[in-house]
């Protein structure tokens, strides 16, 4: 695949090979005109006719290899952005045809990584490998060619340390190849953790202690330190070798030339051309082979990641597509494992077109499963479905979108308005559709302004409200074919019945698929199967299974004994006791505003082996660097003398030698003590970043993009590099510095010369940082926008697939048109700038050559003199072009620096410094303000909740019920008044008591990738296995979880993916249960399972609110029986909307 695309852009790639080689060998023409001045100086003399000639050749060469780099890189940058558009967008493509069951064994974090990430990883290896390659062999290749012409004994030589180097650069590969796959995998660990982490949030503030964060994360941080040290470090040393071959070939060059020209066999100026040229040419060969391994890596592990979804096998397409004869939908003989467990067995069962199947058994049954399979989520293993006598295998997927609408249980939204969720229904309805359909589904009830932007997977409204978009969406899609999913369960009473009138609307006259767990919705449906074990083992209407069937009896025995469940009476519990501490413990350090200053806070408890050991290594590194250009200069300055010997030259080799094992020294210890900064900095700053999550108003975390967040735990901190900035700001700074000394020393006018156009060049460098941070702002945004929408679309494409918008979803569309649009326009907007650097760095060079050359025509200085200061001059421009590469990584970095601070500065929930212990567990609301931005949910509400009672909050969607339960929990503080516990104000109690006092059970509760015991413990760390078999049997799951492949240790999937709706919430019963905390708040915990799996939470809610303050969200009056508090949220609020 990427082979292929590559393919399809080989004519830009090849132009920006070539523009790249043209403008290298342009960039030789300087040092030509260099060596032509020389010989004339040293011959005859030179005239100023043939000064002038150089200058200007070499001037007019300078600009025209800058102009040819620039389109070079344009090119190449064009290129590669467009190939990384079209890879994307097949990726996307091809996630829309894999089954969703096998999808579901892949967390979305993991997907999302290798469609942005590993996709990334291309873009530097066709945007910058290919023109460096090209300009890496061309450099050696025309300047041996140059050497040779002169003299063939010094072209060998100047190569000759050239094939060592690459063996060194191959025992780097052989050091790095054991640990490569370790740190793909980890970095794929991390990124899957920290997306669980931030959509687990509310269940990782409930039960987890304060101050710690989710062991998972803390190992997969450890992991990632660990493993990425380990591979930095395993190559420290070849590639130290490697840095300090850069100018080896001195080694050879030296005692080489010293032997020819004390054997009259070259001359002086033959012998400053190879020296010249000799200096410099290691570097652009080991360039080539650093981008060739680079992007072979890069390439190879990325390609090895997108593989795995190409090669994933897709739902095959019919060669002839067919379409059906009708309405009426056919299960024959249907049967489905999924991981080797029996899902489905040879299910029969005929819908006729116009009339409704309700599927009702108990959780885990199969009955979503079906209900997906009509949907073509994936193929069934024996059998087949019909559509009006159609095998949906025969039938194009785009028309089978067309024919099904589905209301999904977990009814998700993307990330827009409420208008624009309805119209993906049918995107040519015209806006009076809309409006009609959102009235229909009791919609405008809640939001008149369907403007209003829904969020991430629509969690800016309440579960009922997303239930009642989802029907809105539904209903205006209008198909003939209709799967209801528990599409009422999260509806308050005053709205149900006016929904449910709108379904049966909807419903009239088409053929209906439902699935309900609140069986007097399907009393009247035309055929009820019971579903049990895979199985449909009775089918009938209403009155015929209740004479027939054992089990549909059974279940609407469980489902009337639900109306008459009531909560065992007990002793009041009594507060909890744990060890209080003071709220300073939990307080992070201020982050400073100074890039310097919060680069230095950010390297944590590194930042003094920083200073003490790193910078003094970088330091010597960087003043023995230009030992091989000293060694150069020593022997032409003997050679202009007169006075060169063999023993000289030796010693200056030797000289070289010395330093050269000194950088060797110096730099491998300088990097073990930066890559240990960088990974132990880093892997801190992750935690605090997760900590921070923890301790901030819930609001602050929800209100970004879970893909937002997710980069800044994995992507924005690891960016945060300690490594190769100070590397390049030493070597910047060092080697101009001293070079600058003796360039003066030597001469002060030719080393003002030298330095002519350095402030020219800083200007530039300041302008171009300008341009850079206002295009990288707007990167950083589409980037995050992007990862934004694709990790929404892998979690929508469920319900994305039965809207028919899996192929075509509008967001992702636009974020990767948006993404390439910006990415190319931040190359072309620098582009331009940094030519104008490229051309005056290189100026610097010639206004040297032309001014020294001027000065030795017109005798005010010595030939030997000038020529000394072009081979000093070398040490002095050379690292200046460091200040490229630094100033792209200090822009790289403060864009990381920026976005950890701004969410690190956002003020943490304050924690009591002298903490106060209550006195009862009676909760009180007083006078309690509280609005979500500018949105007013609760003014001046008064609640009392008497300990060891029972309360529940009536009302409907979206009147502050949650929000209630949100301020105990102290997700958020109120704006103005209190919430006390036993007379002390939330605010007041140590953060360890308050979370050992309360237990949350969610309508929606959030299950981790991993199993089912480290789920349980997240509620109390140190259970015992007896402790969690109590916890799970009382919540009547034991049985269920012992039938799981492994029991409690069976690992399950994301979100709890592998489990039912009833499941999952049975386990996160389970859980409270554990924690057994005294107060128990319950957002409608039992309103989305079956009737059987809800009489088994009723029984164990009823045993976990026994003695406890409960607080409940209630919609069906069976619940609120036998309560001893009723609240109407409405008549709280005066109103009915809030």
């Amino acid at each position: 695949m990427i082979v292929g695309l590559l393919a399809g852009y080989r004519s830009v790639l090849v132009l920006s090979a070539i523009l790249s080689i043209f403008g290298t060998g342009l960039g030789l023409v300087p040092y030509l005109a260099a060596w032509r001045i020389a010989v004339a100086i040293q011959g005859a003399g030179i005239d100023a006719g043939e000064l002038v000639y150089w200058t200007v050749l070499a001037v007019c060469a300078l600009i025209t290899k800058a102009l040819l780099q620039a389109g070079a890189t344009t090119l190449s940058h064009v290129a590669a952005y467009r190939i990384l558009y079209q890879l994307r967008h097949r990726l996307v493509e091809k996630l829309a045809r894999v089954p969703l069951g096998v999808l579901s064994g892949t967390t979305s974090g993991h997907l999302r990584k290798i469609v942005m990430e590993d996709v990334e990883q291309i873009e530097e290896g066709i945007a910058h490998a290919i023109p460096d390659l090209a300009a890496g062999l061309s450099v050696p290749i025309l300047s041996g060619v140059l050497l040779l012409w002169v003299d063939w004994r010094m072209g060998i030589a100047a190569v000759a340390m050239f094939p060592l180097l690459l063996g060194v650069y191959l025992l780097t590969l052989r050091a790095t190849r054991p640990h490569l796959a370790a740190y793909v995998g980890a970095i794929s660990n991390l990124r899957s953790i920290s997306v669980q982490y931030v959509r687990g949030i509310r269940e990782i503030r409930t039960f987890l202690h304060t101050g710690t964060i989710l062991e998972e994360l803390h190992d997969a941080l450890d992991r990632m330190a660990r493993v990425g040290q380990s591979f930095a470090l395993s190559s420290l040393t070849p590639m130290a070798i490697l840095y300090a071959g850069l100018r080896a070939n001195v080694l050879v060059l030296i005692p080489v030339g010293a032997f020819l020209y004390l054997s009259d066999e070259i001359s002086v100026t033959d012998l400053t051309l190879f020296l010249l040229l000799g200096l410099g040419i290691n570097a652009p060969l080991l360039k080539v082979v650093f981008s060739a391994g680079n992007f072979f890596w890069k390439l190879k592990g990325a390609s090895a990641q997108i593989s795995t979804i190409f090669e994933t096998e897709e739902l095959p397409q019919p060669e002839y597509p067919q379409r059906p004869d009708g309405y009426d939908i056919s299960f024959q003989d249907v049967s489905l494992s999924m991981d080797g467990n029996a899902i489905l067995s040879r299910v029969s069962v005929t819908i006729p077109a116009g009339t409704t199947l309700a599927l009702v058994g108990p959780s885990g049954a199969g009955k979503s499963t079906l209900a997906r399979l009509l949907m073509r989520s994936r193929d069934p293993d024996l059998g087949r479905i019909l559509i009006g006598g159609c095998d949906l295998r025969q039938m194009e997927d785009r028309h089978l979108e067309g024919m099904v609408s589905a209301v999904l249980q977990d009814a998700w939204l993307m990330n827009a308005t409420i208008y624009e969720n309805i119209l993906s229904g049918r995107p040519t309805a015209s806006r009076k559709e809309v409006e009609a359909a959102a009235r229909a589904a009791r919609v405008t009830e809640f939001s008149a302004d369907l403007s209003f932007f829904v969020g991430e997977g629509g969690r800016s409204l309440s579960g009922g409200q997303r239930q009642r978009v989802a029907i809105a969406r539904a209903i205006l899609r209008s198909t003939p074919i209709v799967v209801l999913d528990e599409a009422t369960a999260a509806l308050d009473p005053d709205n149900e019945q006016a929904v449910r009138e709108a379904l049966a609307e909807l419903a009239h006259g088409r053929t209906v698929l439902v699935i309900a767990h609140r069986l007097d919705t399907i009393r009247n449906a035309d055929q009820i199967a019971f579903v049990e074990a895979g199985e449909i083992s009775d089918l009938g209407s209403h009155s015929d299974l209740l004479q027939r069937s054992s089990g549909y009896r059974r279940l609407w025995k469980e489902y009337d004994s639900v109306e008459g469940w009531h909560l065992e009476p007990g002793a009041v519990r009594s507060l909890p006791t744990v060890v209080q501490r003071p709220g300073q413990a939990y307080q992070e350090p201020g982050i400073p505003s100074g890039m310097v200053a919060r680069f230095m806070h950010l390297a944590g408890p590194g930042r003094r082996t920083l200073m003490s050991k790193a910078l003094p290594m970088l330091a010597l590194e960087g003043a023995v660097a230009g030992a091989p250009v000293i060694a150069v200069w020593l022997v032409l300055d003997r050679v202009l003398a007169g006075d060169l010997t063999r023993p000289f030259a030796v010693a200056a080799s030797g000289f070289v030698a010395l330093c050269i094992l000194m950088f060797v020294f110096a730099n491998r210890l300088s990097h073990r003590v930066l890559w240990q900064v960088q990974s132990t900095a880093v892997s801190a700053l992750q935690a605090r970043i997760a900590r921070q999550m923890r301790q901030i108003p819930l609001g602050d975390v929800i209100a970004r993009d879970t893909g937002s967040l997710e980069a800044l735990m994995s992507q924005h901190s690891a960016a945060i590099n300690f490594v190769t900035p100070p590397a390049l700001a030493m070597r910047a700074m060092v080697g101009p510095l001293l070079s600058a000394i003796v360039l003066f020393f030597l001469d002060w006018r030719l080393a003002l010369l030298t330095c002519a156009m350095v402030p020219a060049f800083g200007v530039v460098m300041v302008f171009a940082d300008r341009v850079n941070a206002r295009m990288l702002q707007r990167l950083v945004v589409s980037n995050e926008m992007l990862s934004a929408r694709l990790l929404d679309y892998i979690q929508g494409l469920p319900t994305l697939r039965s809207l028919g918008l899996s192929q075509a979803y509008g967001p992702v569309e636009d974020a990767l048109e948006t993404h390439r649009r910006i990415s190319l326009s931040t190359v072309t907007a620098l582009m331009p700038i940094v030519t104008a650097g490229w051309i005056f760095l290189d100026a610097g060079f010639v206004i040297l050559l032309a001014g020294g050359g001027w000065m030795v025509l017109h005798e005010l200085m010595e030939a030997s003199t000038f020529l000394l200061f072009l081979v000093v001059s070398l040490v002095f421009y050379a690292p200046l072009t460091d200040a490229f590469d630094l100033s792209s990584q200090l822009r790289l970095l403060q864009k990381s620096m920026s976005r950890v601070g701004e969410f690190l500065a956002i003020a943490p929930l304050p924690e009591p410094e002298t903490p106060k212990l209550p006195v009862s567990l009676d909760l009180r609301f007083q006078d309690v303000h509280f609005s979500y931005g500018d949105k007013p949910v609760l003014s001046g509400i008064n609640l009392d909740f008497p300990a060891g009672k029972i309360h529940a909050l009536c009302g409907p969607s979206g009147s502050g019920k949650s929000t209630i339960l949100d301020l105990i929990a102290r997700f958020w503080d109120v704006q103005k008044g209190h919430v006390t516990i036993g007379g002390v104000d939330i605010r007041d109690i140590a953060p360890e008591l308050r979370s050992a006092m309360v237990a949350v059970v969610f309508q929606d509760s959030y299950l981790f990738d991993m199993s089912v015991a480290r789920n349980l413990r997240l509620a109390r760390a140190g259970a015992s296995d007896e402790e969690l078999y109590a916890a799970a049997q009382a919540a009547c799951c034991h049985d269920f979880i012992m039938a799981l492949p492994k029991g409690y240790e069976t690992v399950i999937g994301e979100g709890g993916a592998k489990l039912s709706g009833g499941e999952r919430q049975r386990i996160a019963l389970a859980r409270a249960f554990l924690k057994d905390a005294p107060i128990i708040l319950l957002d409608e915990a039992a309103a989305s399972v079956d009737p059987e799996t809800e009489s088994h939470m009723r029984q164990g809610l009823a045993k976990l609110c026994a003695g406890r303050t409960v607080i409940m969200i209630a919609h069906r009056p069976s619940t609120m029986r036998q309560v001893d508090q009723r609240i109407e949220m409405k008549d709280v609020l005066g109103r009915d909307d809030r």
